[in-house]
């Protein structure tokens, strides 16, 4: 009786093909009888082959199980190799749609019952229970699955074993992700899992397994930023520091509040990719921290004004690797600076904000600053006004802001000049004009 593999072979042929099939695999067990003889001979017969005897010579039978060497078919004919579980495998006649001399009349039958179509190529699989799974392609390009009984049950629960260590160890080093959007393994933690559970139930050892995955797209993608580094030359992570620096990230993240859109796989391998430590990357949540949660409606205007950024794109913003940590700190800090400006009613710009932040202000310098500019500048810009033209001095916002914020000499002594000039005058003046008085006294003490 046929083997399983044999039955779904046989399912494929025609009469003759089987007969064929059924000699190259064993001649002499089909023809243990006068009758099955006589049967297999004039299918043989019709397509022009020799008759087969009952106690064939060795020589004759091919041999199916050595993969090095294919054995010669019948014109029409030709053998396929099929892989099976654990590495093994068999060679199988298959129609070619083909043949010359005698049997051309059989391979044609064989290709009309096939409909039309012959056989073009063969691949075998193995499935999550361990069985074959052999899809076979005509040249219409259709296909025909068939899957193979199975396995010994001792050798399944071998296979199972391996496929549970090897899938236990990689749980417990935390190379499966799973994504903190949808709460399921992401796609390549998935396709990882995937690999290990065919490669065991294929017959492959845990370290096999190991090797295998090491060279897939899908552990590529999962440490994407070892990809990343290598193509910028940069050395790659080991697996453990890579899961490390992870960790370290998915918890800086989870503390500031940040959407778990910022430490998915992707998002924190393009961090690793971009060679970012992981005291940078906290550098930069606490830039974003700071701005989502800012509610001064004075800040959050400077950033829209300034760089066209609101709060909730700040943290995408920051957490991009292509922009510096220094260009950030400089939109954060001259925002901050602009909004204390504005917190004073004073006219300020990107670039004077900018500029201060350069020479090294801080937002709490520019609101002890800011505050004493708008104290005196009102009375300032007045003084200046009445004597700039005799004296050649001239104080303005912008004095006032490199006296206050900046300390500059230079802005002190204009301002003392005015001052002592003004002083000069309303003594000398005080007693021609009443109103010089009055407008000493509303100045007193801001000048």
């Amino acid at each position: 009786m046929a083997t399983n593999k044999q039955a779904v072979q046989l399912d494929y042929q025609t009469p003759a093909q089987q007969a064929a099939v059924q000699i190259s695999n064993n001649q002499a067990a089909m023809a243990s009888n006068a009758s099955d003889m006589a049967a297999i001979n004039a299918s043989l017969a019709q397509m022009g082959l020799p008759a087969a005897t009952s106690t064939p010579a060795a020589s004759t039978s091919p041999n199916l199980s050595d993969r090095g060497t294919q054995p010669v078919a019948p014109p029409g004919y030709t053998y396929t190799w099929i892989s099976s579980a654990g590495g093994g495998g068999s060679w199988r006649l298959y129609s070619t749609g083909s043949s010359s001399g005698g049997g051309s009349s059989a391979a044609g039958s064989s290709a009309a019952g096939n409909g039309g179509k012959t056989v073009v190529g063969s691949s075998t699989s193995v499935n999550a229970q361990g069985q074959d799974v052999t899809t076979i392609t005509y040249s219409d390009g259709t296909t025909n699955v068939s899957t193979s009984s199975g396995l010994d049950a001792g050798v399944q629960t071998q296979r199972q074993s391996v496929y549970d260590t090897v899938n236990a160890l990689f749980t417990s080093y935390g190379i499966y992700k799973t994504d903190p959007v949808t709460g399921q393994l992401d796609s390549s933690s998935a396709a990882l899992q995937a690999i290990i559970k065919n490669d065991a139930m294929g017959g492959m050892s845990s370290d096999a397994i190991s090797l295998d995955l090491q060279t897939s797209q899908a552990y590529m993608t999962r440490f994407s930023g070892n990809t990343q580094r290598l193509k910028a030359g940069l050395n790659v992570l080991s697996p453990a520091d890579y899961l490390d620096y992870e960790n370290q990230i998915t918890g800086m993240m989870k503390d500031a509040g940040l959407p778990p859109q910022y430490y998915t796989q992707a998002a924190i391998g393009n961090l690793i990719g971009s060679d970012l430590s992981t005291s940078e990357v906290q550098s930069r949540i606490n830039l974003a921290q700071a701005s989502v949660a800012n509610a001064d409606p004075y800040y959050t205007a400077a950033l829209q004004q300034y760089y066209g950024i609101s709060p909730q794109q700040m943290v995408a913003h920051v957490l991009d690797p292509t922009i510096s940590s220094t260009l950030l700190q400089e939109q954060v800090g001259s925002s901050q600076i602009g909004a204390e400006a504005a917190r004073q009613g004073l006219a300020n710009t990107v670039a004077n904000s900018q500029a201060l932040y350069g020479a090294g202000v801080t937002q709490a310098t520019a609101q002890t600053g800011f505050g004493k500019v708008a104290n005196v500048l009102p009375a300032a810009t007045n003084i200046s006004n009445i004597y700039g033209n005799q004296t050649g001095l001239n104080y303005n916002q912008q004095s006032a802001e490199q006296q206050y914020l900046l300390n500059n000499g230079q802005a002190a002594l204009t301002q003392q000049k005015l001052s002592a000039y003004e002083t000069a005058n309303f003594q000398g003046q005080s007693g021609i004009n009443p109103n010089v008085q009055t407008l000493r006294k509303s100045m007193q003490g801001k000048f």
